[in-house]
């Protein structure tokens, strides 16, 4: 079942009192007005075919508790999390037949098992063959901040769609990721703290649709907002 950002900002906080603190009332500000394309070829040697990368990032929201803005660091710092995991749960993971120990290190330590164990459903793409021709991620992120009566950046979400149509060793796919990451502070950097995502794999070839969904019902403790 999808949480929904705003859940996903209450579970982060809820734990530690900081919406108990507050008077209840929020606002949201920040209301996306544009949005920036970034496109990123990799190829990770002469004989791999080249993976391009068109993701669109719409402008972050906050939500304020008290008031105050995002810190514009947090959310350069939680994006390049959110970008990382996507690189490596689809690009990385068609381009070497497995999923790159990266991904699981973008995640809290308590999680780590979890995300390692759930390499070939929601999480990553592994298993599915090695790509044979170029291939094109396309979809968008969108970053949510909470931000506290302090003005601090307390936690930080992001909503994914993301598709590819890929030709592997092992068949045609289209794949589609949906959902959401919570990211917490952990130390100088973001991690994943949380999540509620839903894969949908279509093999083109039998016209097979599965569906796999993976989420986490707490905030994982490993972060702290």
């Amino acid at each position: 079942m999808r949480t929904g950002t705003i859940s996903l900002l209450a579970l982060a906080l809820a734990g530690s009192g900081a919406l108990g603190a507050c008077s209840g009332s929020s606002t949201k500000s920040g209301t996306p007005t544009s949005r920036a394309t970034t496109t990123i070829a990799r190829t990770t040697t002469s004989d791999t075919p080249t993976i391009t990368w068109q993701v669109t990032r719409a402008k972050p929201e906050s939500v304020l508790v008290g008031g105050g803005h995002a810190d514009p660091a947090a959310l350069q710092r939680a994006q390049a999390v959110v970008d990382a995991y996507l690189r490596g749960a689809t690009p990385g993971a068609l381009a070497s037949g497995r999923a790159p120990a990266s991904v699981s290190a973008l995640f809290v330590p308590d999680l780590t098992p979890k995300v390692r164990a759930n390499t070939r459903g929601a999480l990553v793409d592994s298993g599915l063959g090695l790509l044979r021709v170029p291939a094109t991620l396309t979809g968008s992120t969108r970053l949510t901040a909470l931000v506290d009566g302090s003005g601090k950046t307390g936690a930080i979400t992001a909503t994914v769609h993301v598709h590819i149509s890929a030709i592997t060793t092992k068949g045609r796919w289209r794949l589609q990721r949906d959902g959401e990451l919570l990211l917490l502070p952990l130390g100088p950097t973001w991690r994943i703290a949380a999540y509620d995502l839903t894969l949908t794999r279509t093999n083109v070839m039998t016209g097979a649709t599965t569906t796999a969904s993976s989420s986490t019902t707490t905030t994982a403790p490993g972060a702290k907002p």
